[in-house]
């Protein structure tokens, strides 16, 4: 089975599907990541879903990184998180590349 969050340095990859049964253990790893880096890049080529308590994590670790003079940026976003992105209005809350 796939990991479906993986950490490399400063880089998150969120792969599959990430739902609220994931929510637990995304927040606890990117807390301890905040602790060390200032700058998270979010990975989401392979995320295939990420529901809407998931996003709420990922908000608000990039609030936190703001307040530390940091940001979190979404990186290779998949064509479905790109049209989640668009349609929700969160590239307000986050640097984005697609």
């Amino acid at each position: 089975m796939r990991e479906l969050i993986k950490i490399d340095g400063s880089t998150v990859y969120l792969c599959g599907v990430i739902t609220k049964e994931k929510v637990f253990q995304l927040r606890h790893s990117l807390k301890n990541l905040a602790k060390e880096h200032t700058t998270i890049s979010l990975d989401m080529e392979n995320t295939e879903y990420i529901d809407s308590a998931s996003w709420g994590i990922l908000i608000l670790l990039n609030k936190e990184l703001i307040e530390k003079g940091g940001i979190a940026r979404i990186t290779n976003a998949s064509p479905l998180v790109h049209e989640a992105i668009k349609l929700s209005c969160l590239k307000d809350f986050f640097e984005y590349s697609s």
